[in-house]
């Protein structure tokens, strides 16, 4: 069995136990030729966009919880679908927001 480890910056392949070399992988699993009219090769949308994201504690679609903005254990109103709404309510209460 191949696989292909990453940890910290650094890729490591492996058959079975042993570890190979990165040529010996890539015979196997040759890399994907990219094209431009393929689009772009990598796509992440916006990492602060919680729109798709489905709430654990609330239930809600669409948004995040954000238990520091609740009034009450599981309150809906603190569910938001972007970062930048939820910073905009801490602020809007007095809060304040460290981004990294």
């Amino acid at each position: 069995m191949y696989k292909a480890t990453y940890s910290k910056g650094l890729w490591t392949y492996w058959k079975g136990d042993k570890e190979i070399t990165r040529a010996e992988y890539e015979a196997r699993f040759p890399p994907k030729e990219w094209s431009p009219e393929d689009g772009a090769p990598f796509t992440c949308g916006d990492l602060d966009d919680f729109s798709t994201e489905r709430d654990p504690r609330t239930g809600q679609y669409g948004g995040r919880y954000y238990p520091q903005l609740a009034r009450f254990p599981g309150d809906k109103s603190a569910v938001f679908d972007h970062v930048n709404r939820a910073s905009d309510e801490a602020k809007r209460r007095g809060y304040t927001v460290e981004r990294e």
